[in-house]
């Protein structure tokens, strides 16, 4: 599945989701892809939540080169993921990456601006997990990243910046 170049708006201010994955699909959802997309207004741009997933419900998950503003979040995974790659993204005013994932997680070179709780990851599998040179600006509540499941030996923090965000 591949999104690219798409641009979604709600007019339902965050009461809604723009992609959603809900269907049991024999197995896990494949090559989740979004890429160089917009969104703004949703609840969800991305939601995965599939309750009769046996496992997993979607597999290597990326969002890439997207532009989000005025979310409530990015990513939601209900159900297990196995990897996530969030790369090259602008998330402003509520964009947030939740839920439960495992595998290999890359949180790259984004600017997170003005998020509550910006990265909330659930995981029973400690999964090795990179946030790297990302820029957090005006982000509140009471993380900015909070990791459930994860031991520090799998958790990988480099040469991000924050800017009038939580410490």
């Amino acid at each position: 599945f591949v999104v690219e170049g798409m641009a979604f708006y709600s007019a339902e201010t965050r009461t809604q989701t723009a992609v959603k994955f809900t269907q049991n699909n024999n197995g896990p959802h494949r090559g989740v892809l979004m890429r160089s997309c917009c969104g703004a207004g949703f609840n969800n741009i991305l939601l995965i939540d599939i309750p009769t997933a046996a496992f997993v419900a979607a597999a290597n998950v990326g969002v890439e080169a997207c532009v989000f503003t005025g979310n409530n979040n990015v990513v939601n995974s209900v159900e297990s993921t196995i990897g996530l790659r969030y790369v090259g993204n602008q998330s402003e005013q509520g964009a947030r990456i939740v839920g439960n994932f495992s595998g290999g997680i890359a949180i790259e070179d984004n600017m997170l601006e003005g998020q509550t709780n910006t990265i909330d990851i659930d995981s029973s599998t400690s999964p090795i997990v990179h946030v790297r040179g990302n820029y957090f600006e005006a982000n509140s509540g009471d993380y900015i990243l909070r990791l459930k499941g994860i031991t520090g030996s799998t958790l990988y923090l480099e040469e991000n910046r924050f800017s009038g965000s939580l410490p």
